[in-house]
C-alpha cells in the first residue's frame, strides 16, 4: 500500500500544469521524525494499553513533506510508518480551481489476548466441540479478541475559478478479526469470539454554488455494507445466532444558506431523505423455519425525512435574535413477520416495527445591557409522536432558558445559565391487564421508561475567567443537572449530577511555565422495582411476601481527575525540558434495599484509577535537527464486581477470557530525531 501512495505523489508531480511551468520556481518544506521505543509493560494485561495504539519494541518513522509552486500546494504526510497503526495523506491544491486528497489508515482495536475456548473453527462462523465431553483449560484453544480496521480512499473538488463546484469522494473500510458476542439461553451463557470480516463502501457527491452571501449545495451519499459471516453456530446447541446484516444506505440532503439579508439576517435551511435497505432468508441464517412462517425472507426498509429551517437576525445594534423549526419522520416499512411458535400459538413481530415523528421549533433572543452585560433567553417546543410504543404514544416538552454574561471588568468575565424544561407524556397503561393483579400485563400500570415518560429538569451552569495579573490566568466552571420523573412508580425516578472543573497557566519566568487541572464529577441515580412471581401479586401496595416485593437501588459515581505540567524551554543551552502528570479515578456503587432485607449492596462497580507521567528532554542539535529523549509511565487499575473471580469456565457457563484483566502497568522509552527542512 505504502508503494502505491508514493507512486501517487510522482504522479502528482508529473501531470500538474503548475508544476509543469518552467518559469516559476517550486518551493520544498517537511519534516521527518525517526526514533526507537522501548516498551516494558505485563504481557496477559497489555490488551488494553494498546487497545487502538501499535506500541511494541520497534522503530517509529513519521514524514510531512509540502510542497509548492505558484497557486499549486502539495502536501504529503505520513505517521507511524510500516506499523499497524500507520496513516498516509496525499493533498493537492489549485487554489480557486481544484483540490484533491487521497488517504490510507490502519486502525488496531485490542480487546483482549490469549483468550481460550474449547471450540473447533474459531474464526468461521461454524463452531463446534470435538467431544460430547469439554476437555480441560490447558487443551482448549487460545486466541487473541482483536479487529484490525483499514480506510482508504480519495477525494476531488473542481470549481475552476468560478463560484460553482462539484465535490466527489470514495472510501472503503474493512475489518477483519474476531470479537466476543454473548449468547446461549436462560439455562447456558456463552461467550463466543465472533467472525469479524466487514467491508463498507461509501461514494458521496456534492454539488453547490457559493459566494460571499450566498452558499446552496446538493449532497448525496451512498453505502453498502457487506458482512461475510451471516451467522454463527453455537456449539453444542446446534442453533444459530444472527449476525450483522447486509445493507445498503442512501441519502440525498439540499441545504442552503443566505447572508445579507435585511436586519444583517442569515437564513438556514436544510432537509434530506435517507433511507437503509436490508434483505436475507431463513436459509442465509441456517435456520430452520417454524411453523406457519407467512414468508422465508425479511425485508428491511427504514426512510428518514428530515428539514430545519433557522433565521438569525440583527434587527437594532443590541439585539439579536434566532427562530428555528425542525421536522423528523422515521417510516418503518419492514417486513412483517408471522408463525407459531414451539407452543402452537400465534406470534408476530407487527406490534414491534417502530416509528415515530419529531416536530421541534424555538425563539432565542440576545441583547446587550449597559456595562458590558449581555441578556440571552429562549424558549423551545419538543413534540414526538410514537408507533407501536404502547406506554407512551407521545411526548411534549417546553423548556426555557436564561444566560446572562458580563466582560466589564479586565480582570474577570462571568456566565450564568439556567435551563428548565417540563415533559408531559401521554402514559397510556394506566389500566393495562384485567383487573386483577397477578394477570401478568398488571406490572405495566406501574413501569415508566425514563426516556418517554413525565419529567422535569432544572440545570445550572457558571463559568468564571480570572486574570489577576499577565502572568497568570484561572478558569472555573461549574454545573448541575437534576431530572426528576414525577409519575413513575417503577423505573428511574430521579438522577442528579454535579460537575465542577478549574484551571490555571502561571507563567512564572521567562524560562517556566506551570499549568495545571482539577475537575470532579458527582452522578446519583434512583430506581425503584418490583420482584414477583407466577400467581403473586404485582401491585405495588400489596403486602410484601418471600417471593414478592418491592425494592429500590440508588446508584452513585465519583469522577476526580488532576494534572499538572511544567514547560521549561532553554533551561540548559539548547535543552528544553517538557513535564506532565494527570491522574483520573472512577468510584462507582449500588446501594439496595428491599421490603424481604435480602439484597446486598455493591462497592465496585466500574472502579478504575489512572495515572500518565510523561518527561521529554528535547536538544536542539542544529537550527533544523532536534532530538528527543522520552519517558511515558502509565498505570490503570480496573476493579468491577462482574469481573471478580472471572476464570476459563465450561460449568454452567462457557467463559473465553474476554475483556479479562483489563488493568495494566507499562514503562515506555524512546530516542527519536526530528529533522526539518
Amino acid at each position: 500500500m505504502k508503494k502505491g501512495v508514493y507512486s501517487l505523489v510522482i504522479f502528482s508531480l508529473l501531470t500538474s500544469p503548475a508544476f509543469a511551468a518552467e518559469d516559476e520556481e517550486a518551493k520544498v518544506r517537511g519534516s521527518i521524525e525517526a526514533g526507537y521505543r522501548v516498551v516494558d509493560d505485563q504481557d496477559n494485561n497489555r490488551a488494553h494499553f494498546i487497545e487502538f495504539k501499535d506500541r511494541d519494541d520497534d522503530f517509529f518513522t513519521s514524514f510531512d513533506l509540502s510542497v509548492q509552486k505558484g497557486s499549486y500546494y502539495l502536501d504529503f504526510m505520513g505517521n507511524e510508518l510500516g506499523l499497524n497503526d500507520q496513516s498516509y495523506l496525499l493533498k493537492g491544491t489549485n487554489y480557486g480551481k481544484f483540490s484533491y486528497e487521497f488517504f490510507y489508515e490502519e486502525t488496531p482495536h485490542n480487546m483482549s489476548f490469549d483468550a481460550k475456548a474449547p471450540y473447533t473453527g474459531i474464526g468461521s462462523q461454524d463452531l463446534d466441540i470435538d467431544n460430547s465431553t469439554i476437555g480441560s483449560v490447558a487443551d482448549w484453544s487460545s486466541f487473541d479478541y482483536s479487529v484490525d480496521r483499514k480506510e482508504f480512499g480519495a477525494q476531488v473538488e473542481i470549481s475552476m475559478d468560478t463560484p460553482f463546484y462539484v465535490n466527489v469522494g470514495v472510501q472503503r473500510r474493512q475489518q477483519d478479526g474476531i470479537k466476543p458476542l454473548g449468547g446461549g439461553s436462560f439455562w447456558l451463557n456463552m461467550e463466543m469470539p465472533e467472525p469479524v470480516d466487514y467491508t463498507t463502501d461509501d461514494i458521496t457527491f456534492q454539488g453547490g454554488y457559493r459566494n460571499k452571501n450566498l452558499h446552496a449545495s446538493v449532497q448525496g451519499y451512498w453505502s453498502t455494507f457487506d458482512n461475510t459471516n451471516k451467522y454463527l453456530t453455537q456449539p453444542n446447541t446446534g442453533e444459530s445466532q444472527t449476525l450483522p446484516p447486509d445493507n445498503d444506505y442512501r441519502k440525498l440532503s439540499a441545504n442552503l444558506s443566505w447572508r445579507g439579508l435585511p436586519y444583517q439576517s442569515m437564513l438556514a435551511v436544510r432537509t434530506s431523505y435517507s433511507k437503509i435497505e436490508s434483505h436475507f432468508s431463513v436459509d442465509d441464517l441456517n435456520l430452520t423455519a417454524p411453523a406457519a412462517l407467512n414468508t422465508d425472507t425479511f425485508d428491511g426498509d427504514v426512510t428518514y425525512t428530515q428539514g430545519s429551517i433557522a433565521l438569525s437576525s440583527r434587527p437594532i445594534a443590541d439585539l439579536d435574535t434566532k427562530i428555528y423549526f425542525n421536522f423528523l419522520d422515521k417510516e418503518n416499512d419492514s417486513s412483517v413477520i408471522r408463525y407459531q411458535d414451539v407452543r402452537g400459538l400465534d406470534v408476530s413481530n407487527a406490534d414491534q416495527i417502530f416509528d415515530y415523528e419529531k416536530n421541534n421549533a424555538g425563539l432565542d433572543v440576545g441583547y446587550d445591557l449597559a456595562r458590558h452585560t449581555k441578556l440571552a433567553a429562549g424558549y423551545e417546543y419538543l413534540d414526538v409522536d410514537r408507533r407501536n410504543r404502547d406506554d407512551a404514544e407521545a411526548n411534549t416538552d417546553h423548556s426555557l432558558f436564561f444566560q446572562i454574561k458580563n466582560t466589564s471588568l479586565d480582570f474577570l468575565t462571568a456566565k450564568l445559565r439556567y435551563k428548565r424544561l417540563e415533559r408531559n407524556s401521554d402514559f397510556d397503561n394506566k389500566s393495562a391487564g384485567v383487573n386483577d393483579p397477578t394477570d401478568e400485563d398488571y406490572i405495566k400500570r406501574y413501569i415508566r421508561r425514563y426516556d418517554a415518560t413525565d419529567k422535569s429538569m432544572d440545570e445550572i451552569k457558571l463559568s468564571l475567567e480570572i486574570y489577576p495579573m499577565d502572568q497568570l490566568d484561572f478558569g472555573f466552571e461549574y454545573a448541575y443537572k437534576i431530572n426528576d420523573y414525577d409519575e413513575t412508580n417503577l423505573g428511574l425516578t430521579e438522577d442528579k449530577h454535579h460537575e465542577f472543573y478549574a484551571d490555571f497557566v502561571w507563567r512564572a519566568a521567562k524560562k517556566v511555565t506551570l499549568s495545571g487541572f482539577a475537575g470532579y464529577e458527582m452522578t446519583e441515580a434512583d430506581s425503584s422495582h418490583r420482584q414477583f412471581g407466577a400467581g403473586d401479586s404485582a401491585s405495588i401496595d400489596a403486602v410484601p411476601t418471600s417471593t414478592s416485593f418491592n425494592w429500590s437501588n440508588e446508584r452513585d459515581d465519583d469522577f476526580i481527575t488532576y494534572g499538572l505540567a511544567i514547560n521549561l524551554p532553554d533551561i540548559i543551552e539548547k535543552v528544553s525540558l517538557n513535564i506532565s502528570w494527570q491522574y483520573q479515578e472512577s468510584d462507582g456503587e449500588i446501594n439496595f434495599s428491599s421490603q424481604d432485607g435480602t439484597l446486598e449492596d455493591i462497592n465496585q462497580s466500574d472502579d478504575y484509577d489512572k495515572q500518565e507521567l510523561e518527561i521529554k528532554a528535547i536538544y536542539a542539535l542544529r537550527q533544523d535537527t532536534d532530538i528527543t529523549l522520552g519517558y511515558l509511565y502509565e498505570k490503570y487499575d480496573y476493579d468491577d464486581l462482574q469481573y471478580d473471580d472471572y476464570e476459563y469456565s465450561q460449568t454452567g457457563s462457557y467463559l473465553t477470557g474476554a475483556y479479562y484483566e483489563q488493568s495494566y502497568e507499562a514503562n515506555v522509552g524512546y530516542l527519536m530525531v526530528a529533522y526539518r527542512f
